[in-house]
């Protein structure tokens, strides 16, 4: 019986002890990363506040703020498609390839009048 509670000791010490690597070892860690980045009128360059982006093939999806700058964070270093919409604008897709330090985007849209 003594042998038995030594071993089970021993097993659950180990998981510890495994689970501690884990949490401190960055190659078992699953890593998120941020993009950031700002939409533009193609034509003048100005900032364009309220713009759609979203992330295709996901649920997420985020407004520019006032200085047409937006971010997303908690994702997972990847390759995505950014779809960018604004009325009055032509929606625009982006492909980016986003690697552990993360990625920062310009989004150029086109006005439906400037064509």
């Amino acid at each position: 019986m003594k042998k038995a509670i030594n071993i089970f000791a021993i097993v659950v010490l180990s998981s510890f002890g495994i689970a501690a690597f884990a949490d401190n070892n960055p190659d078992l860690t699953p890593k998120s990363v941020k993009i950031t980045g700002q939409v533009v009128d193609k034509v003048n360059q100005e900032v364009l506040a309220g713009a759609l982006v979203k992330v295709e093939g996901t649920d997420i999806e985020v407004y520019t703020d006032f200085d047409g700058n937006f971010s997303i964070e908690g994702i997972a270093p990847d390759k995505y498609t950014l779809k960018c919409s604004l009325i009055s604008y032509t929606e625009c897709e982006k492909e980016i390839c986003i690697d552990t330090a993360g990625e920062t985007v310009e989004i150029e849209l086109e006005n439906f009048t400037s064509k």
